[in-house]
């Protein structure tokens, strides 16, 4: 996404209806929404930023790099890394599809668990915007729905989260998870959620191990010339 486009999107929700607010201070964020109104981030204006499809199938990991609570349920309550690919993530997007959930616990030991999942068009867009998870039939966790408010669809994407009336996450997919989010991503997230973020993803302690092999052998004879 070209800077004038992220932009153009950052002044669309300084002007969004559905918020009234002032900055005080720097970083500080105060705003108030009108009761019963739909949150001022479902707007069609703003879809072309908030395609689902093409931040989940993407052919490799989206990463929880920060979000406003520390401990999640959905990724073993204090699970480190947790992220998101779907089963077959070389296909094409399809609208319900298994989700691979996955994340380390804090000996290293990966973990990994396949949710039925769906991705849902808010009224009047043209691309799904919403990924709804499914609970496992064993499990207490309840059903997960995440609300894509923005992505640039390379380094990072700002989303809202069901669980705790509303928390924010910040996703990221392996290729730039190792790097900082825009100051679109951050000040969006701020807006949404305050200044408060838990950092999820360590480079250091997530990053996937790239198995090497072992050289061959090879005996080299030298003959003496004659």
């Amino acid at each position: 996404m070209s800077q004038s486009t992220a932009l153009s999107f950052l002044l669309f929700f300084a002007l969004a209806s559905g918020v009234v607010g002032s900055l005080r201070g720097p970083g500080t964020v105060v705003k108030v929404f009108k009761k019963e109104e739909t949150p001022f981030y479902f707007n069609v204006n703003a879809s072309e930023s908030q395609n689902m499809s093409k931040v989940i199938f993407t052919g490799e990991r989206t990463y929880i790099s920060y979000r406003s609570y520390l401990n999640d349920p959905l990724f073993g309550n204090d699970g480190k890394c947790p992220y998101l690919i779907p089963k077959y993530p070389e296909g094409p997007a399809a609208t319900s599809f298994q989700l691979v959930l996955g994340y380390k616990t804090t000996s290293g030991e990966e973990v990994n668990m396949t949710r039925l999942a769906e991705l849902i068009k808010y009224q009047g867009y043209q691309a799904p915007n919403i990924l709804s998870i499914k609970k496992s039939p064993t499990s207490r966790v309840e059903d997960r729905r995440y609300t894509l408010i923005f992505s640039d669809y390379s380094n990072c994407s700002v989303v809202r989260s069901s669980y705790m009336n509303g928390g924010c996450e910040i996703w990221a997919p392996t290729s730039t998870v190792g790097q900082e989010p825009t100051p679109c991503c951050l000040f969006l997230y701020e807006i949404l959620c305050g200044r408060m973020k838990y950092k999820m993803y360590d480079a250091d302690f997530c990053s996937i191990p790239i198995p090497t092999e072992a050289p061959e052998l090879v005996e080299l004879v030298i003959q003496k010339d004659k």
